[in-house]
């Protein structure tokens, strides 16, 4: 006889039950400053869910991400930075924790939320591609990482770390060569982290997330089903 299914989570609202679980103990809600890095996908997204307290959103769109920020803060009196930034853009990414960090004064929690999943397999993967797919996916969560350690430090605090990965990591559809590289590499990195930091109680981790909305996720494959890696 099969069990009842209980009530189904997002993976965002997973997310934020760790952090909350993790930090409670330490910091009231008042006190904490979020960075959120999510593509600002609307009522799901992680922002949304961290609507209770301090909030830097970052994304591409500037009239989107304000729309976002206005909406949050009106609904719960939250402040809400919005940063306008392309991860893709080193000097962009370098610019995100410094804004956050003047406007709030410090800086708990990072969130590397966003990524790029353009198509590309073995064969057919351009250079352009496979370098723009490293520097979303795993070089801009590393110097993001690297300013939000130094704020965290410098403040004290036991900071949280969250990288958003994929299961693609471990084996990878072949429409997804370099995306899966890039989330496998930020799979490293994390445990890199996580280790050199667990003196200065700063906590790394990673979530693998894997296809999450079903019916898209059928209809990108069917779409998308390469006949066979060599074309």
């Amino acid at each position: 006889m099969g069990q009842k299914a209980g009530p189904r989570r997002t993976a965002s609202e997973k997310v934020i039950k760790d952090i909350r679980r993790a930090t409670r103990k330490h910091y009231s809600a008042e006190d904490k400053i979020r960075i959120v890095l999510d593509g600002l996908r609307g009522e799901d997204s992680i922002a949304e869910l961290c609507r209770r307290e301090g909030i830097a959103i970052v994304g591409r769109g500037v009239e989107k991400g304000e729309k976002v920020a206005k909406a949050i803060t009106e609904e719960s009196g939250v402040p809400v930075l919005m940063i306008a930034a392309d991860l893709a853009n080193i000097e962009e990414v370098q610019q995100i924790i410094p804004q956050a960090d003047s406007h709030f004064g410090q800086a708990d929690i990072l969130i590397n939320a966003a990524g790029l999943t353009d198509r590309g397999n073995t064969l057919n993967t351009t250079p352009e591609l496979f370098d723009k797919m490293f520097a979303v996916n795993t070089r801009a969560p590393f110097f993001l990482m690297q300013d939000a350690i130094k704020v965290m430090e410098r403040e004290g605090l036991e900071g949280r770390i969250v990288n958003i990965g994929s299961a693609s990591r471990r084996t990878g559809q072949p429409f997804l060569a370099p995306y899966s590289a890039s989330k496998g590499a930020l799979a490293t990195l994390t445990r890199h982290a996580g280790y050199v930091l667990m003196r200065n109680r700063i906590h790394v981790n990673q979530l693998d997330i894997g296809w999450m909305g079903v019916v898209r996720a059928m209809i990108l494959r069917r779409a998308e089903r390469p006949r066979s890696v060599a074309g």
